[in-house]
């Protein structure tokens, strides 16, 4: 099936969010001089498009796109009371081009059972994030945490690519990992940056990893490298997992400040783990090239949909999907190169209709199950 053609296959048959979606524009002169308040006057499918300027903290609690405009315009949430990210099932929020300032919590809303999902596209994050019982992707983002970076909580569902994510070493922060999981949860980390480690007087009594992981977790990495910072009194792991299912790799680096390869605790293996990136702009007109790394001569299937959808967790799939699998459309095929690279250019139309629209890939490859898929990358089509 042609690329071409297979965008309008996309188009007619998946979920397209409505065409009369508002736009609020916030910005000095604009309607909206706050973020907040154009939030609290958008309805879910609404795009926030955020001019250059600093704005004060805001609780995103629908399924609506908060977007630096224009692309590359810098965006400042200047340090306050955290941002908390509540949407409800069934919705789908993002937040793209942003510099937020303070810490970010990402949880289901009160009294809910589940959570809606959550994009950080091209986001630079300073305080840190907490994940609680919800879901949230990650793609070309830069996370840095006050002590640990991401926390995360209940069964939560984490997918990253092409970020780097940092605790933050300082002599009087005795914790600092990178990824922190209390259990649970399903983490996958893919073209990535992870940092952590131990610093200071307390490097005696608390060894912190780049990333730690306990019982109930799931995690795949793949095309990472596992960064830590330690003193030559203590060697800190760069993974410490007391979960029972091992921890799969597949292509990533160990290493800290001190030049010795970094060391693991608990079950891990090597395993295949599908990478997606890409560094084409998603835009009118343009070609947006997807970039997959597997096994040589494997098959890859691409899918694409408008949105992210709950992540479902199949017997036969390894990782989170985000509905890929069941509410997505699959539009192409191509088995990997002897090194094990397959591209995917995807033509997007300049059309004034694709403008703002939300558009996500991702793929699977395998010969046996689980079948593996990739993270998600994707955004908004500027």
């Amino acid at each position: 099936m042609r690329v071409a053609a297979a965008f309008w296959s996309v188009c007619l048959l998946s979920p397209v969010p409505a065409l009369a979606q508002a736009v609020l524009l916030v910005g000095p002169t604009r309607p909206f001089t706050d973020i907040a308040a154009a939030i609290a006057a958008a309805a879910p499918g609404d795009r926030v498009l955020v001019e250059a300027g600093s704005y004060a903290t805001f609780t995103l609690d629908k399924g609506v796109a908060v977007r630096a405009e224009p692309p590359g315009a810098l965006v400042t949430v200047s340090p306050g009371a955290q941002i908390y990210v509540e949407v409800p099932a069934g919705e789908y929020a993002t937040i793209e081009g942003l510099r937020l300032d303070s810490a970010v919590t990402v949880r289901r809303p009160a009294a809910a059972a589940v959570a809606g999902q959550v994009a950080l596209v091209d986001v630079s994050v300073s305080a840190g994030i907490v994940l609680d019982t919800a879901e949230l992707a990650i793609w070309r983002s830069q996370i840095v945490g006050f002590g640990r970076c991401i926390d995360v909580f209940g069964a939560s569902a984490l997918d990253v690519s092409q970020s780097t994510i940092a605790g933050r070493i300082g002599a009087w922060i005795p914790a600092i990992e990178g990824i922190c999981s209390a259990g649970q949860a399903r983490i996958r980390v893919g073209s990535s940056t992870i940092t952590g480690g131990t610093a200071g007087f307390h490097n005696v009594v608390a060894a912190s990893p780049a990333v730690r992981l306990a019982s109930g977790d799931r995690a795949w990495f793949v095309d990472c490298t596992f960064a830590v910072h330690q003193q030559p009194v203590l060697a800190t792991p760069a993974l410490i997992s007391t979960a029972t299912a091992p921890v799969v790799f597949d292509r990533c680096t160990f290493t800290d400040n001190l030049g010795q390869p970094g060391a693991t605790v608990g079950p891990v293996q090597n395993g295949l783990v599908l990478a997606l990136t890409s560094n084409t702009p998603l835009a009118r007109g343009g070609t947006f090239q997807l970039d997959f790394a597997s096994r040589p001569l494997l098959p890859v299937v691409v899918h694409a949909r408008f949105g992210l959808d709950a992540s479902g967790f199949y017997p036969f799939l390894a990782g989170p999907d985000f509905g890929f699998v069941g509410s997505s459309l699959q539009f192409a095929l191509r088995i990997a190169d002897a090194q094990g690279h397959a591209s995917v250019p995807v033509p997007i139309p300049n059309a004034p209709w694709v403008q703002d629209l939300p558009l996500w890939f991702a793929g699977w490859s395998e010969l046996a199950m689980p079948v593996q898929m990739s993270p998600a990358i994707g955004g908004l089509i500027r």
